[in-house]
């Protein structure tokens, strides 16, 4: 999402949440993580755990969707929790749905 407009570029599946000491957090996502270790280890900075979000299925929209008219929220909302059978289909404005890709 980007603000202060407020579109959805996409969607990924969360495949699995992943709980871990900082240090083995880091060496189990390091080659993945799209940070570097400066910046992870600063952001875990006191904290004796940490949690990782392992990405499956990435999903990106060809037109971006606007928060308020596809999904019913009003920006500033971050993210949004879809059930398996809205995450199926998006509405385009006129009422159309269209199937993910």
């Amino acid at each position: 999402m980007t603000n202060p407009v407020g579109m959805v570029f996409g969607e990924f599946e969360v495949r699995t949440i992943i709980r871990d000491t900082v240090g083995a957090l880091w060496n189990r996502t390091k080659s993945v993580a799209g940070i570097d270790k400066e910046r992870f280890f600063k952001y875990f900075k006191g904290r004796a755990h940490g949690y990782a979000i392992q990405v499956g299925d990435i999903r990106t929209y060809q037109e971006p969707l606007r928060l308020d008219e596809h999904f019913g929220v009003k920006p500033p909302q971050s993210f949004l929790y879809l059930d398996d059978a809205s995450s199926n289909r998006r509405h385009q404005p006129g009422g159309q749905a269209r199937q993910a890709q």
